[in-house]
């Protein structure tokens, strides 16, 4: 049950500094590095660490949680969002930050309701079998 818990408080510290560093992404823009690449522009480095380290996080553990049992680990994404959606309107109104907000809602609301249906289906199937 502790574990439960703890995963949900990581995916809510992932998904809120996913959210800063991709709004600081959004903000700095690219940076043009050869024809037709795109690099890290000066001063975006920790953005850049912090979206890749944070994506880890989220994804390393997608598959068990999204498959086990309970569906409270997902609540994380719910959690965490509200804190990366303001992160990313903190740094203006542009249209990438208006898309990468609108997908964190949807992501803190679409996942954990997708995770608790699936556990009801799951819940009544073992009901019916007994």
């Amino acid at each position: 049950m502790h574990r439960i818990w703890v995963g949900a408080t990581i995916n809510a510290v992932a998904v809120a500094v996913l959210g800063w560093g991709a709004a600081g992404a959004v903000e700095l823009g690219c940076e043009p590095s050869q024809p037709n690449e795109c690099g890290v522009p000066e001063g975006g480095h920790g953005y850049f660490a912090a979206v890749m380290i944070s994506g880890l996080v989220l994804c390393g553990g997608f598959l068990w949680k999204a498959y086990t049992r309970d569906w409270r680990n997902v609540l994380g994404l719910t959690i965490g969002a509200p804190f990366g959606i303001v992160a990313a309107l903190a740094n203006g109104t542009s249209k990438g930050s208006v898309i990468l907000s609108l997908g964190l809602f949807v992501a803190g609301t679409f996942f954990p309701w997708v995770a608790w249906r699936r556990h009801v289906g799951l819940r009544r199937r073992a009901e019916q079998n007994v």
